[in-house]
């Protein structure tokens, strides 16, 4: 009897400390990614080093002065629609939504894969 009673209130602090994790990465956010995929044109999901990562594109014009603008999210492996914004850009030199350059097929993913690791990645850890 007593071991049921344990058992309840440990489920529910472990149900209630998620609830406010959960609205503590919600209000941290800003922005609401997930929801705002109405404009964006390209969308790449990464696992990089067990970490996962979505790359958002969105071509702003040439008004700019680039291609348009490109942001990154960490996603959490527990709950991945929380996403943190660990990059962003408003004037990228590149179009991620293109499918083709100059008569080539081009593998975006691929290129998404190595502006992380260069980019936002390796200066983050100082290399």
């Amino acid at each position: 009897m007593n071991g049921g009673r344990i058992s309840s209130l440990f489920l529910s602090l472990i149900t209630i400390s998620y609830l406010v994790l959960g609205i503590q990465q919600f209000r941290k956010l800003g922005g609401y990614q997930f929801l705002n995929s109405f404009q964006i044109t390209t969308f790449h999901w990464l696992k990089i080093d067990n970490r996962f990562y979505n790359a958002y594109f969105v071509p702003v014009g040439s008004y700019s002065g680039g291609e348009g603008e490109f942001w990154v999210t960490q996603s959490s492996s527990v709950f991945p629609i929380l996403e943190e914004k660990i990059f962003y850009k408003h004037a990228v030199l590149w179009n991620f939504s293109l499918g083709e350059w100059d008569g080539q097929e081009i593998d975006q993913e691929k290129i998404v894969r190595d502006y992380l690791q260069t980019e936002i990645l390796d200066k983050k850890q100082g290399n």
